[in-house]
């Protein structure tokens, strides 16, 4: 049987092994670190390696225990006591989800020189 990774809250894609990720501290869920984590590539990296801690809620969690971002936690505030069954949950167990990766084929390109891009007019057929 093939191993489910579970979906990635914001855009609904797997998360998986080898991508940068990080777990809601309230539902477990999984989210990209690109997907709008707010989370840098640093602060993953010391996070991975043991040298920081980080404390992420995702967005449908912030909504529902937090709606007015004033009332929002502090980074070491303790999480809120949740239902399980209310809170939106992974489609895996989070303990079978993957060891996110520092693998930079995961990590978007960066943009092209626009020195190197054609005129906006240039013929289709100067470009081969």
């Amino acid at each position: 049987m093939a191993e489910v990774n579970p979906p990635c809250i914001s855009c609904g894609r797997e998360v998986r092994p080898k991508q940068h990720a990080v777990s809601c501290d309230a539902c477990e869920g999984w989210q990209h670190r690109l997907c709008n984590t707010g989370i840098t590539f640093q602060q993953y990296n010391a996070a991975k390696h043991g040298r920081e801690e980080i404390h992420w809620f995702c967005r449908p969690c912030e909504d529902r225990y937090w709606p007015n971002p004033a009332d929002a936690p502090a980074a070491d505030a303790p999480v809120p006591d949740a239902d399980p069954a209310d809170a939106p949950a992974p489609d895996a167990d989070p303990a079978d989800a993957p060891a996110p990766d520092d693998d930079p084929a995961d990590a978007p390109a960066p943009d092209d020189d626009p020195a190197d891009a054609p005129a906006p007019d240039a013929d289709p057929a100067d470009l081969e």
